[in-house]
């Protein structure tokens, strides 16, 4: 197996946290491919960019390992793979924050087994302990993996924020209404989420592994109330005039896609 070393190309701040993580110089945009042969390259979106003007053969001939921290969303990722070549891709996408590292968020991998293998040296020294990190099959199953985990620090943030749990302690309506919002936001957004990865996956049959896992959630989610229930159950019985007012504006917001 080669040797890892590893650069990080881009500028975002996610590669300058990842750059610090692993205790690199500053990422870079300005590396000649001379300086990438055979390296593990963590790679945000300007990065891949730069990547992609390469010739796949030139990039596969130098042993460039091509790690995308871009965040791109699933569906773009078929094309970047066979641009790169399958054992010389991964996507690997988290919180990329101190937050994640204190509370234990695991980095969600995607790609072949062997490309992982030569990069886990440094999976394992990103990861808020060695092996707390996500190994998946295919970029897609990571990109959507991400999803789900960046959607449960979400909640939590908002756990955290708002205890409605606690019997003793009792809120305004606005929050309460703000928190049910939010959540049902989320699970709109992550239903949405579901049939996007279903359809691209395109499997007839889904008996194992994360596509099964994926067509529960979505199960799941479709027997949770959505919005327009809920603003058709406010219309049916209205509250008080400021917290009608108050909840039409927040329908009014603009949903995530």
């Amino acid at each position: 197996m080669i040797a890892a070393r590893c650069t990080v190309l881009g500028s975002s701040p996610r590669s300058h946290w990842i750059a610090h993580r692993l205790k690199l110089s500053p990422p870079t945009l300005s590396s000649p491919l001379a300086k990438l042969t055979q390296r593990v390259v963590f790679a945000d979106q300007l990065g891949i960019d730069q990547l992609l003007r390469y010739p796949k053969a030139l990039l596969q001939r130098q042993q460039v390992l091509v790690v995308d921290i871009s965040g791109s969303w699933f569906s773009h990722l078929a094309k970047r793979r066979q641009a790169f070549g399958y054992h010389h891709y991964l996507l690997c996408d988290g919180l990329w924050t101190d937050f994640g590292m204190q509370h234990g968020f695991a980095f969600c991998v995607g790609g072949s087994a062997r490309a992982q293998q030569r990069a886990a040296r440094f999976f394992h020294r990103l990861a808020p302990y060695r092996g707390l990190w996500l190994p998946l099959a295919t970029a897609e199953d990571a990109s959507f993996a991400a999803v789900l985990l960046n959607s449960a620090y979400y909640l939590l943030l908002q756990v955290s924020q708002a205890p409605l749990h606690n019997r003793d302690i009792t809120l305004p309506l606005e929050m309460v209404c703000q928190a049910l919002h939010t959540q049902l936001t989320l699970s709109e957004h992550l239903r949405s989420a579901c049939q996007h990865y279903l359809h691209y996956r395109r499997t007839t049959t889904i008996s194992t592994g994360f596509p099964l896992f994926v067509r529960e959630l979505h199960h799941a989610l479709q027997r949770l109330p959505n919005q327009a229930q809920l603003r058709q159950l406010w219309q049916q019985h209205p509250l008080p005039a400021p917290y009608q007012d108050y909840l039409q504006r927040l329908f009014e917001q603009p949903q995530p896609h």
